[in-house]
Parts: structure tokens; sequence; C-alpha cells
């Protein structure tokens, strides 16, 4: 018997996708750095990697992975995390104001 809940386990199994999502968007954009830029691209990557590390969110993966999605229950978990983004936007929205 488990201890983990339907949602939780769902939201794990979304993380997990969203990271892996992200970490074959991330090898994409190196690989093509590379391809670019030669041997500058290696020099160039360490920027891409900080600047990946800075603004990755695996929300926004998961955003993306249920976009995509064709279920009608992963379209209403999709506004869900919506919703609750924006209140948390709201309120860092909030604390650099006062």
């Amino acid at each position: 018997m488990s201890d983990l809940t339907a949602q939780a386990l769902t939201d794990i199994v979304s993380r997990a996708d969203a990271t892996v999502k992200a970490a074959s968007m991330f090898n994409s954009a190196y690989n093509k750095l590379i391809e670019k830029r030669g041997v500058n691209g290696y020099i160039q990557a360490e920027k891409l990697k900080s600047a990946w590390v800075d603004n990755y969110d695996v929300r926004m993966a998961q955003m993306d992975a249920l976009a995509a999605s064709n279920s009608p229950e992963e379209k209403e978990m999709l506004m869900k995390v919506i919703e609750k983004r924006k209140l948390e936007l709201n309120k860092r929205r909030d604390k650099i104001k006062h």
C-alpha cells in the first residue's frame, strides 16, 4: 500500500516528464550552438548553461506538455497549474511593490 495519493503521483510523473523534456530541449540547444559556432560554441556553452539554470521553471515545461495533450483531464489540470502560477506571481509582484 502506498502513502501517495493519485494526485501526488500524477504530479510526480508530470514533473518527471517535464524535466526529461527540458533536458532534451537543453541538449538540442547545446548541440545546435556547438554545430553553429564550432570551437567557440564550447566557450559560449557556459553562458547557455547559466542562462538555462537561471530561467528554468519545471512548471513551464509541465504546462507545455499539458498543452500538447489531447486529454480533457490534463487540460483541466493545465488550467489549475496556470491559475496557481498566476497567484504566485501576483504575490511576488505585491512583495516587490511594498
